[in-house]
C-alpha cells in the first residue's frame, strides 16, 4: 500500500482485504435464497476512497516532483493490468468450455479483444452474454474503468488542486453523487452501461474524498475517533452486512454510509494501527486478487454444479462458500508467485529510468 519513502498503513490493509472478502461473499450468495453481505457492494466505493488516500501517499511527492501523467497511469496499468488478465482469462477460458451459456464464438472473440485491452465490451454486440454489462468476461472489472478515469484526473489536475480547490471538488461530486443516486435509487449501480453515470458518480467522489483525507492527515488536521483498529474493521464489516431496506430508502442508507460513516471509518483507520499486523498484511495482499478472480471462479463452479444436475436457484451455499475458501487461498501465491514477478517485468520493459540530473 506505501510507495518509496512513505508511511504503511495497516489498519487501511486490513479494511481493503475484509472489504474484497464482503464482496465475495455477496457475490457467492446471491445465487442461493440466503444472502449475506447484502450491502456489500458499497465496498466498492471504500475501495475507491482508500485508492485516493494511498495513492495521494505514495505519489504525490513524486508528481511533484516531475513525475509525468503518462509515467504514472504507465505505473497504475502495470499494477492492475497481470491480476485483471488473469481473471479475465479465466472467464474466457470457462466460457470456451461451455460453462457460461449465452455466448456465440464471435461474441466470445469480440470481448475477449476489448478486454486485452481494458476496454469495457460495446453494448451493441452480439452474441454475447449480458451485453450491458461493461466486463462480461469478469465482471468486478468495471470499478478498474472507473480507477483508472480518475487516476488521469488526478495525475493531470494535482498541481493546481490545493486544500481549498479539493473540498470544493469533493463538495460538487457529492452533489454529482445524490443527483445520481436520486435517479437510480441505489448505489448498485456502475457495472452496465445503464449505470455508467453511477459508477462514475461514485468513483468522482470517493476518490478524491480520499486524497482530502490524505492531505488533512499530513496538515495534522484529521479528526482522531475514539475506536481501535480492530473496531473500525468490525464496524465496516457490520455496515456491509446490513440488509437492504429497499427503494427509495435504500437511497438514502446507502449515501449516510459512503459520505459520512465510510470516511469516519478511514480516518480512524489512518491513525489506528492493527495489534496483528501479520493479518493485516495477509488481508491487503489478498485483496486484489480475490476482487479480481472470485467472479470467474463464481461462474466456473456455478456451471459445473449446472452440469451435475443442480437448478441454479438450488446450488448448495457451502458449495459456492467452499469454493471461495479454496480462492481466497490460493490468493497470496498467486501474488507472489503471479502477480509481483509480472509487474517487475512489465516495469523492467516498459518503464524505462529517468535519467539522473548531475
Amino acid at each position: 500500500m506505501a510507495g518509496t519513502g512513505t508511511r504503511h498503513f495497516s489498519t487501511l490493509d486490513a479494511m481493503r482485504g475484509a472489504a474484497a472478502l464482503s464482496v465475495a461473499v455477496m457475490h457467492g450468495s446471491k445465487l442461493g435464497h440466503l444472502q449475506l453481505m447484502p450491502s456489500g457492494y458499497l465496498a466498492v466505493d471504500l475501495f475507491f476512497m482508500l485508492s485516493g488516500f494511498v495513492i495521494a501517499n505514495a505519489y504525490e511527492a513524486r508528481l511533484a516532483a516531475g513525475l509525468g501523467a503518462r509515467r504514472f497511469m504507465l505505473q497504475r496499468v502495470i499494477r492492475l493490468y497481470p491480476l485483471y488478465l488473469l481473471g479475465t482469462g479465466l472467464g474466457v477460458a470457462v466460457i470456451a468450455a461451455g460453462l457460461d451459456a449465452g455466448w456465440s464464438g464471435a461474441g466470445l472473440a469480440q470481448a475477449s479483444g476489448y478486454a486485452a485491452a481494458m476496454l469495457p465490451v460495446p453494448p451493441w454486440l452480439d452474441g454475447i452474454n449480458d451485453h450491458y454489462t461493461l466486463y462480461p468476461l469478469n465482471d468486478a472489472a468495471w470499478s478498474l474503468l472507473f480507477e483508472l478515469l480518475v487516476n488521469v484526473v488526478f495525475a493531470l489536475v494535482h498541481r493546481r488542486l490545493g486544500l481549498r480547490g479539493l473540498a470544493i471538488w469533493v463538495g460538487l461530486a457529492a452533489l454529482a453523487l445524490v443527483a445520481a443516486v436520486a435517479d437510480a435509487g441505489s448505489l448498485e449501480r456502475g457495472w452496465s452501461w445503464d449505470g455508467f453515470a453511477v459508477g462514475a458518480a461514485r468513483v468522482g467522489f470517493s476518490f478524491p474524498l480520499g486524497v482530502l483525507l490524505y492531505r488533512l492527515h499530513s496538515a495534522a488536521r484529521l479528526p482522531r475517533w475514539p475506536l481501535p483498529a480492530w473496531g473500525a474493521v468490525a464496524a465496516m464489516l457490520a455496515l456491509l452486512m446490513i440488509p437492504s431496506p429497499g427503494l427509495p430508502s435504500e437511497m438514502w442508507r446507502d449515501l449516510g454510509i459512503v459520505t459520512l460513516a465510510m470516511p469516519m471509518l478511514l480516518s480512524v483507520g489512518i491513525h489506528a494501527e492493527m495489534a496483528s499486523p501479520a493479518l493485516a498484511d495477509w488481508l491487503g495482499e489478498v485483496s486484489y486478487p480475490l476482487y479480481m478472480l472470485h467472479g470467474p471462479v463464481l461462474t466456473l463452479l456455478v456451471g459445473l454444479a449446472l452440469r451435475q444436475g443442480y437448478a441454479a436457484d438450488a446450488i448448495p451455499l457451502w458449495y459456492r462458500q467452499l469454493g471461495m475458501l479454496v480462492v481466497v487461498l490460493a490468493c497470496a501465491p498467486v501474488a507472489r508467485l503471479y502477480d509481483m514477478p509480472v509487474r517487475r517485468w512489465l516495469t523492467g520493459l516498459l518503464v524505462r529510468p529517468r535519467p539522473v540530473l548531475r
